[in-house]
């Protein structure tokens, strides 16, 4: 998943891609609520507004992906991160009917791979960084993580409101719900028990 980002995005916008700009890469692959297309729902996905926006949600897919890829197949892992992708764009769309910019990127899939891991990999624990005046280095539980992203993606849409900001929240927040309630259905599958 992550090199296939990787990929769209060289060929897209970087080292002479297919698109003049990124302008013009989102509006023919993202997501715009106000004049949707069905295909857009999933090749958002594959447009980042910038190389740290990339990065970003890369670092998401390898701290989170490859234990739910493990755990899923490939295929379902591919299936539930493009699902929460897209309820990502959907989530988007409801909150923000009338927005003309077009949404792209990842982070909706892969903070839904993160709710995923979460919640049907309970336990694990995520190594993070965090540098706020100080640096700290420690392992924290992956739920805490995601609770903090939540946090930040509420508070995002109390300030900014459902529509505002350059950050698309209620998508990300879409990605988590979905993500969550994959990982709440994994979790309730693995407990039944068998026969």
């Amino acid at each position: 998943m992550a090199a296939s980002l990787v990929a769209s995005y060289l060929v897209g916008s970087g080292w002479g891609g297919l698109f003049a700009n990124l302008a013009e890469q989102a509006r023919a692959w993202g997501y715009a609520p106000r004049a949707p297309r069905p295909t857009a729902l999933l090749t958002h996905l594959a447009v980042h507004a910038s190389s740290l926006h990339l990065v970003g949600n890369l670092l998401l897919i390898l701290t989170f992906g490859p234990n739910v890829e493990r755990r899923l197949g490939p295929w379902r892992f591919a299936l539930a991160f493009l699902a929460c992708g897209a309820a990502g764009a959907l989530a988007f769309g409801v909150a923000a009917p009338e927005e003309t910019l077009p949404l792209v990127g990842a982070s909706a899939a892969a903070l839904g791979v993160g709710a995923l891991h979460a919640l049907a990999l309970r336990g694990q624990r995520i190594l993070v960084c965090v540098w706020v005046l100080v640096v700290w280095v420690g392992e924290l539980p992956a739920w805490v993580l995601l609770a903090c992203f939540a946090a930040l993606d509420l508070l995002a849409v109390l300030v900014a409101g459902f529509g505002g900001g350059r950050v698309a929240a209620p998508a990300h927040l879409g990605g988590l719900a979905v993500g969550a309630f994959l990982g709440l259905v994994l979790r309730a599958r693995r407990a039944q028990p068998s026969s």
